[in-house]
């Protein structure tokens, strides 16, 4: 594909003043048709050179940008069978809330034994490993998303690995 002069613009930059109030800045040389500048890919002013003569000449825009914290959210594992033998699947589900929505992000279930990750949509994801070796485990899951939501960890969930009970052949 091939970009047209008037389709390049300069990557936004957010600046936070000596007030601590946020400033985003961005530039483009696509016109400008609120202020009655032509959309026609030329500089709208001309530039003498000089190390940051590439920008002048392009339409620069401000906004102030408010600081907004994450929502929070409580996360909550469940482990519908806790006791499992060696190599069985263990599922584990992962409810993900808040009071102002359906977090969305990624969850990541850990124990000694095992790390997994899955997508949590509308606040749910659902997650299966097999285990491997006999033992007493802990499992936390943890919510994290680079939107909205703030991180969350669950509370820590016991897994038993038991070894299968043995059977004995009878003779008849």
């Amino acid at each position: 594909m091939v970009r047209r002069r008037h389709e390049l613009s300069i990557d936004p930059t957010l600046i936070e003043d000596g007030n601590h109030a946020l400033h985003l800045y961005l530039a483009s040389d696509d016109g400008d048709d609120d202020r009655n500048i032509a959309r026609d890919g030329k500089p709208d002013c001309q530039s003498l050179g000089g190390p940051t003569g590439s920008y002048v000449g392009l339409g620069i825009y401000e906004a102030n940008v408010d600081a907004a914290d994450p929502k929070p959210t409580t996360t909550t594992l469940r482990l519908p069978q806790q006791t499992v033998s060696p190599g069985e699947r263990v599922h584990f589900i992962v409810d993900v809330r808040s009071d102002t929505g359906s977090p969305r992000g990624f969850v990541q279930v850990l124990s000694d034994a095992f790390s997994i990750q899955a997508p949590v949509i509308d606040g749910h994801a659902e997650l299966d490993v097999r285990t491997f070796f006999k033992g007493e485990y802990t499992a936390r899951a943890i919510f994290s998303s680079d939107a909205l939501w703030a991180s969350s960890t669950s509370a820590s969930v016991p897994l038993h690995v038991v070894a299968p009970a043995r059977r004995r052949a009878t003779a008849h």
